[in-house]
């Protein structure tokens, strides 16, 4: 049985994009010392950026809190869909939270996590946007590469594979992350655009700040990784250029 949806509380809208980030992505960016957490799977230490905090809403469902936030006791959880589902089965939140009784919302918890990560992931692009630090298109993409003002390089997760290609071995050779997270219709939904196949984040002020939603995304999703690397749905139709 699927548990109870997330309450709006825990959604932001584009507005509140800028307090995305977590408090060890701004520590890095201040220069202060990142704060490490464990995760309650792998019993690891490690930034807080690269972990999800969840906590038990006021009615016992479990819900995540990706900007680490919320009021009570926290369980953290390297971001990876494949760890979360091993929480879940070694009834880790139990333990972690103190709790009697395991939480409410267990069995869709990977499906509304993922919601969650993918709606900050589209404000912190779409705040990129206004910040004046994201190009699409392919020729304009191409142009930052070849410039070297491309801080990152994303692609629709349904583009299609020649241009994908191309603007990848470009962004090899200029050491440019690739991200593939959003599918077309969510980029330009981010962007103002009835729809993107590619995009560029510039370099510039807050671009690392911006690109961590994205990063933590992509981090989530490789529990679904497919035999090329990639984060395509089955479902998604491949686009052209």
């Amino acid at each position: 049985m699927k548990g109870p949806p997330l309450k709006r509380a825990f959604f932001i809208d584009e507005h509140e994009a800028h307090g995305l980030v977590t408090a060890n992505a701004r520590a890095r960016h201040q220069g202060e010392a990142a704060r490490e957490r464990m995760c309650i799977v792998t019993r690891r230490r490690a930034n807080d950026a690269d972990l999800i905090r969840f906590v038990l809403d006021p009615d016992g469902v479990l819900v995540p809190d990706v900007k680490a936030v919320l009021p009570g006791r926290g369980a953290w959880v390297t971001a990876n869909r494949d760890v979360l589902a091993q929480a879940v089965k070694r009834k880790g939140f139990g333990r972690a939270l103190k709790s009697d009784t395991e939480p409410l919302g267990l069995d869709d918890l990977a499906a509304r996590t993922e919601q969650v990560l993918r709606h900050h992931a589209r404000g912190a692009l779409s705040m990129a946007r206004k910040a004046g630090l994201v190009v699409n298109g392919f020729s304009k993409v191409e142009n930052a590469l070849k410039g070297g003002k491309a801080y990152a390089l994303l692609h629709a997760s349904n583009a299609g594979a020649d241009g994908v290609m191309k603007l990848d071995r470009l962004a090899g050779h200029m050491s440019v992350p690739v991200l593939r997270v959003l599918p077309h219709g969510e980029m330009g939904l981010a962007l103002g655009l009835e729809h993107v196949i590619h995009a560029a984040l510039l370099d510039g002020p807050g671009a690392a700040r911006f690109l961590a939603p994205l990063r933590r995304l992509e981090a989530f999703c490789l529990g679904d990784v497919g035999s090329d690397g990639s984060t395509e749905r089955a479902s998604d139709p491949v686009l052209g250029e």
